[in-house]
């Protein structure tokens, strides 16, 4: 389990974990959570509509959804229509939000009460949606094998070492900019994810020392 040790809160081998987040840290950490516990990640496109946003939250039968305060309040108005939703983590001030969690509830347990299951590579790691320009959107499945397949190639198709910083300025939430940060990952170096459309302040996390910054990225 990722979370409490009470077992009251957090998230378990198996669940599928809704991810409504812009591209961030806490993006980071959720996405590699899930791998470590045998979790299925499902990265939402945070530009979704509300009737996009109850569809695919529902399709992808999620029980836990990790979000931030501005996009949850999209989510806020369909929360009745999510049947199988049974926990909500905000991060940041989520104060003025009724029934939910804060972000940092995922963190409680302690080393000690940790532990990792053994994990199969064919076993569902991710379900990234389409953009569901001509139908509604589609879930794409991917394994532990195809997850650290792509880092591995993308790594060596460019030659990143741990020197290098990775912009990766496409959403996280896309193949795209999720291929950047497992290609970063796999190769030691620093993924560097754009916080938002301005491009001008960029969020950093430096996987060898677990520090983080801001670098101004105009």
């Amino acid at each position: 389990m990722w979370g409490d040790p009470s077992g009251e809160v957090g998230v378990r081998t198996g669940d599928r974990v809704a991810i409504v987040l812009a591209n961030s840290p806490e993006l980071v950490f959720c996405y590699y959570g899930c791998f470590k516990i045998g979790a299925i990640a499902v990265p939402i496109n945070n530009r979704f509509a509300e009737p996009e946003l109850e569809y695919t939250l529902n399709h992808c039968q999620a029980r836990v959804c990790i979000t931030q305060p501005d996009l949850y309040e999209r989510i806020e108005p369909i929360r009745k229509s999510l049947s199988k939703m049974d926990r909500y983590y905000v991060t940041g001030d989520h104060s003025r939000f009724n029934h939910v969690l804060g972000f940092g509830r995922l963190s409680d347990a302690s080393p000690s009460d940790m532990s990792f299951p053994e994990i199969s590579e064919d076993a569902v790691s991710a379900i990234l949606y389409t953009s569901g320009t001509t139908s509604r959107p589609k879930g794409v499945t991917h394994t532990h094998r195809t997850v650290k397949k792509i880092g591995e190639c993308h790594a060596e198709q460019f030659h990143f070492s741990r020197e290098d910083e990775i912009a990766v300025m496409p959403p996280m939430s896309h193949i795209l900019g999720l291929t950047y940060l497992l290609s970063a990952m796999h190769s030691g170096g620093t993924p560097i994810s754009f916080r938002d459309s301005t491009r001008k302040w960029c969020s950093i996390w430096y996987p060898n020392t677990g520090s983080r910054g801001l670098r101004d990225c105009r």
